[in-house]
């Protein structure tokens, strides 16, 4: 019987055949693989990176968030109240940190001080665009909101189980994963705030019956996405096309992910308690192609 470890690694070679324009070698370096980067947390879920380098981990289960600055040294950044699961990174370098089981999104400055909360708000994923609008998942609920001013507003329907967000780099999109469902949803994004014409723009690689199980979610400099799954990192080419699959790097399920490093050519993943990363042949986001108006 073929092991889904052994069965991964085949993929990830039938996934480059599939999109030739940008198979998966043009990212890997050869002789490279996934390190252990924080193994000192007592959980690892979401993961998020300011563009500068920077990569900060949520630790829900020791009530607090890590930090790993671009040469790779690990560090708590802050403790938390409630256990945080998901993490966003403003254009200005704050992060906002969900807590879902406290009800409060709170709001940290680059030192890790506490710069403010709202609550009342079972946030649960969260993205931020260049405007600083805060798009984010609600526990329970089937669709993304939009949070301004202590309200909330659901602005896109459609997904069964909302996993990562994240932003295409024009600012027009917005990517949603379904943990429930086989899909990356593409959205765009209205004047208003609005999300519309849902498309199926990503279709994961999963088995016959079985979801995706989406975590977390990145883009690079390139376009592509970067889509934790049951079967590994799952990485789409700007077309929506399967480049191929990073095997993960132990047999467990996965978190988020993200790109830091002082080249923002690390990526890092959230698995099995611990945080692993490779280095790659691309780079992530940079902060200055985050700012806008």
């Amino acid at each position: 019987m073929r092991t889904p470890w052994c069965f991964g690694i085949l993929l990830a070679a039938a996934g480059t055949a599939a999109a030739q324009d940008m198979p998966l070698s043009q990212i890997l370096p050869p002789g490279e693989g996934w390190q252990v980067a924080l193994k000192d947390c007592k959980s690892a879920g979401a993961l998020a990176g300011d563009g500068r380098g920077n990569v900060y981990v949520a630790d829900p289960d020791g009530k607090q968030i890590w930090h790993i600055d671009p040469d790779g040294k690990a560090s708590v950044f802050a403790k938390t109240e409630g256990a945080v699961h998901g993490l966003a990174v403003a254009a200005d370098g704050r992060l906002y940190a969900a807590e879902p089981d406290s009800k409060c999104l709170v709001l940290l400055d680059a030192g890790g001080k506490e710069l403010g909360r709202s609550e009342d708000e079972a946030i649960r994923d969260i993205v931020v665009t260049k405007q600083g609008a805060i798009y984010g998942t609600l526990a329970g609920e089937k669709g993304v909101f939009l949070f301004n001013r202590g309200k909330k507003r659901k602005v896109g329907e459609g997904v069964a189980s909302p996993g990562g967000l994240a932003l295409w780099a024009d600012g027009g999109t917005l990517v949603v994963g379904d943990a429930g469902d086989k899909y990356l949803y593409a959205f765009r994004m209205g004047k208003d705030g609005d999300l519309d014409a849902r498309d199926r723009y990503y279709p994961f690689w999963v088995r016959p019956k079985e979801p995706s199980g989406n975590a977390g979610l990145t883009l690079d400099a390139a376009g592509r996405a970067y889509a934790t799954s049951r079967e590994g990192v799952q990485v789409f080419d700007p077309t929506g096309r399967l480049s191929g699959i990073l095997v993960a790097p132990e047999r467990a399920p996965l978190g988020g992910v993200a790109f830091g490093g002082a080249d923002l050519d690390r990526l890092y993943v959230a698995c099995g308690g611990k945080v692993y990363v490779r280095k790659l042949l691309t780079k992530g986001v940079k902060a200055v192609e985050q700012k806008g108006s």
